[in-house]
């Protein structure tokens, strides 16, 4: 997991920095992590179909291969040309060639989890959401220095090399990636409308839905803007991005520990109410850092805002959804991510005269926005179900 994680983020950093380098253009960036939600959105499920019906250690091998081939590709166009001859044609493919793989390498990895876990898989998925959050802690603040020291060859070499040990860790792991033959006969397009039917039925169900959408919209938004807003607002290199960028998993592995200690009654009281205005909050406050420490710090409250709605969103549909349809439900709401991710990745076209520190504001805005009308949802229901109550006991 470490392996995986760590490659991931070295290779965002380094791809939006080249992208940011080749063009000039804060769009570019865009374009080139756009491919992930893309492909998420279009051939996702089917991947998912994959995952379940086949060995996943060695769909995890493909799709680490994958990855390193499309390093492989980058370095050697960086190594036959010079920057302003690479052009974007080269980046598109990587970016499409690694997403492709991580289509099939992350679910491939959780089934792998879930196996080697066994009775111990809630101790097993905790130690993992611990090393994930430190993986991408060091994968990004590596990828700003190795830019830096190594330039962009060695920091993708660096990324195609821990995908290999991913791949060597893996190699044991045949039996525990097998399934189980058999399995439900329904197809899988009929899956999928079932997992629609059952978020739109419920509607607690269907705002956590929303919520959790609008939390990764978050993490798309920075992932757009972090690279042009280090090197245009703040005037800061490579090295400062990647120290800026690793912040937001500092405040990541703060958050998951900050709930650790917190009653349920405080997380579904508060958290779930009001923590996505905390997250509009901290976003719009990252808009008026002025120098490396201030764009740490407020980073990091954004880590800190994200982690915090994102597990607790994940956990409530944990603990309500049935564990035959969570799967469908999951699914349903990574490709509604994908969507926002591809209207954001796309958006830089639109408002691109515009500041990058007005672009945040407005997003903060619209997030503010969003998350009170769905704070008056919640508070309808809550009213609604009083009423109901008051009049069976009557």
């Amino acid at each position: 997991m470490f392996a995986i994680v760590f490659s991931r983020g070295v290779f965002v950093i380094i791809i939006s920095w080249f992208a940011l380098s080749v063009t000039g253009e804060l769009a570019s960036v865009g374009l080139v992590l756009i491919w992930r939600p893309l492909l998420n959105v279009t051939i996702g499920p089917f991947m998912g179909v994959l995952v379940d019906r086949f060995n996943r250690r060695n769909l995890f091998i493909i799709g680490q291969i994958l990855h390193t081939a499309g390093n492989s590709w980058l370095i050697l166009n960086v190594h036959i040309r010079s920057l302003d001859q690479i052009g974007m044609a080269p980046l598109y493919m990587t970016a499409c060639v690694v997403s492709l793989g991580a289509l099939l390498s992350a679910p491939a990895a959780q089934g792998l989890l879930q196996s080697v876990g066994g009775k111990s898989l809630t101790q097993v998925v905790t130690v993992g959401v611990a090393i994930v959050q430190t993986a991408d802690i060091f994968g990004v603040l590596f990828g700003g220095l190795a830019i830096v020291a190594l330039g962009f060859e060695g920091g993708l070499a660096i990324s195609a090399a821990c995908s290999i040990a991913a791949m060597c860790f893996a190699l044991p792991l045949r039996k525990n990636g097998e399934v189980s033959p058999g399995g439900e006969t329904t197809t899988y397009s009929v899956a999928i409308a079932d997992g629609f039917r059952l978020i739109f039925r419920d509607h607690r169900l269907l705002i956590t839905c929303i919520a959790i959408a609008l939390i990764w919209s978050t993490s798309q938004i920075t992932m757009a803007l972090l690279a042009a807003f280090t090197l245009i607002e703040l005037g800061l290199g490579a090295d400062a991005y990647g120290w800026i960028d690793a912040m937001w998993g500092v405040g990541g592995v703060v958050g998951s520990m900050v709930l650790v200690w917190l009653p349920r009654s405080v997380v579904e009281r508060y958290l779930l109410r009001f923590g996505l205005l905390l997250l509009a909050a901290a976003t719009a406050s990252f808009s008026v850092a002025q120098g490396l420490s201030s764009a740490m710090l407020l980073q990091g409250l954004m880590g800190l805002a994200f982690a915090v709605n994102r597990t607790t969103y994940d956990a409530y549909i944990l603990r309500t959804v049935d564990s035959g349809m969570v799967g469908r439900v999951r699914n349903n709401i990574e490709a509604t991510i994908g969507v926002i991710g591809i209207v954001i990745y796309l958006s830089p076209t639109l408002y691109a005269d515009l500041s990058i520190r007005t672009v945040y504001v407005s997003f903060a805005a619209v997030l503010a926005a969003a998350s009170t009308v769905l704070l008056i949802w919640r508070y309808r229901l809550d009213a609604a179900e009083k009423t109901s109550v008051a009049q069976s006991e009557t």
